[in-house]
């Protein structure tokens, strides 16, 4: 056993350190559950903490919106509400177009954002897009500017809903791997760690990329593939802009520190790591490997060998599945670093000199529509996936942890996350990721 025993009994079970685990876990306590948070290695350790923290309206499946509209008015008060510094910014956002089919994108994202009330400006010219980001150049061809946006510093965020939580009286055990899942008469009825069983009828799986693997512990299949991306960080330079600039081959932002962030564009190819996961879900993943198949690089190897080790009889792995993944960095792709900054070079050229200090590695978990999935599954009752986000789960953090309280104590929610539900892919019911604006 590692360390001392734990809790030994709770009303909710939440699993995954990251800010829809955290921020469920807080909205529980708040309201007077006994709640018990687990998390393998450390609070925002993985993608919650290495996100580059855009909280935005747009770039998302509609039915998303009425979400972030709710979001962002939480996001507004939430460094008074948690009594701590999530580094939240209204600065605005910028989507690029390079190209006519970008236009056109760009064009269904400003109709859509009049759909729903939301204040957008398009933006045709370089003066335009130079009066709002100073210095910006480049074969661009137009933009939408949505100045509601906005962003927040991810690791600080994370952190301040969990010690809000603890504050309230919810137990986090960092450190703690689950490994095993009790199920009776159709109800979860324990969650099995290395540190002790803890009895409860309903438990959150908010585990990321390792969300398959955890639902297969008590026998669902959840269709999630993992996929890379990398984050550039530089020296502080006090940038003259204050807009996340998100473009088709990269994207930038300011940061508190006045360094600048770099990320990945919406149309540079990303990585997928196929694994044992990934090929039992393949059937439902085959329109859109299809459909996008020249924005998806499939990587099969050594990383693929050494997760069908895992499953072997007799390996350590197999018996306690994640208590050999923590702390492990995910693989830095070189190229797309450079590619990252080749772009945002020719976007910024004034600022092409200044040095990078940081780069870091991440994982996002996929589903085949890029939507998440969310709610309770007909078996076993008294479970809750909110899993899947597919890289834009940051930023409905806040709104999801009081959805999910309202799920789990009143039995409903008060927005619908109908459209996001697991039964979805049995259904044939599932939206092609196309119809993202």
């Amino acid at each position: 056993m590692i360390g001392p025993p734990i809790e030994k009994e709770a009303d909710v079970v939440v699993v995954g350190g990251g800010i829809n685990g955290c921020a469920i876990a807080y909205n529980l306590a708040k309201r007077g559950t006994k709640v018990v948070l687990l998390e393998k290695g450390n609070i925002a350790d993985e993608a919650s903490g290495r996100t580059m923290g855009a909280v935005r309206n747009l770039r998302r499946f509609p039915a998303e919106i009425c979400w972030m509209s709710e979001s962002l008015k939480l996001w507004d008060q939430l460094d008074e509400e948690l009594q701590a510094r999530t580094g939240f910014t209204r600065g605005g956002a910028i989507i690029l177009a390079e190209n006519d089919n970008d236009v056109e994108a760009i064009e269904a994202s400003a109709q859509l954002a009049k759909d729903y009330g939301l204040k957008s400006y398009s933006l045709k010219t370089p003066k335009e897009l130079q009066e709002i980001v100073p210095g910006l150049e480049g074969p661009i061809k137009g933009g939408l500017y949505t100045p509601d946006d906005g962003y927040a510093d991810p690791p600080d965020t994370v952190n301040a809903f969990a010690r809000a939580a603890q504050e309230n009286g919810a137990l986090i055990y960092t450190q703690t791997p689950v490994q095993g899942i009790e199920v009776s008469g159709g109800n979860i009825s324990s969650v099995i760690t290395d540190r002790g069983e803890i009895k409860t009828s309903t438990l959150v799986c908010a585990t990321g990329i390792w969300s398959a693997k955890l639902a297969r512990m008590v026998g669902l299949s959840l269709p999630i593939k993992t996929t890379r991306i990398v984050g550039i960080e530089t020296e502080s330079c006090s940038p003259q802009f204050t807009p996340f600039v998100f473009g088709p081959l990269g994207g930038f932002r300011p940061t508190s520190r006045g360094t600048i962030y770099l990320t990945i564009g919406y149309r540079l190819p990303l990585n997928y790591d196929m694994a044992t996961d990934a090929l039992r879900s393949l059937r439902h993943w085959m329109p859109t490997l299809i459909s996008f198949r020249k924005q998806i690089k499939m990587n099969v190897g050594v990383d693929l060998l050494k997760d069908i080790a895992r499953t072997l009889p007799g390996s350590p792995a197999r018996k306690r599945p994640f208590a050999f993944s923590s702390g492990v960095e995910p693989k830095i792709d070189r190229k797309m670093l450079k590619q990252i900054k080749s772009k945002f070079d020719q976007l910024m050229p004034s600022l092409k000199d200044v040095k990078i200090v940081r780069t870091w590695g991440g994982q996002m978990a996929m589903t085949p529509d890029m939507i998440p999935i969310l709610g309770k599954v007909d078996r076993p009752q008294g479970l809750i996936l909110i899993v899947g986000w597919s890289g834009h789960g940051f930023a409905p953090g806040p709104i999801m942890g009081r959805l999910m309280t309202e799920l789990i104590l009143d039995g409903k929610t008060s927005l619908s996350i109908h459209p996001f539900r697991y039964s979805r892919f049995a259904e044939g019911d599932v939206q092609m990721s196309q119809k993202w604006i």
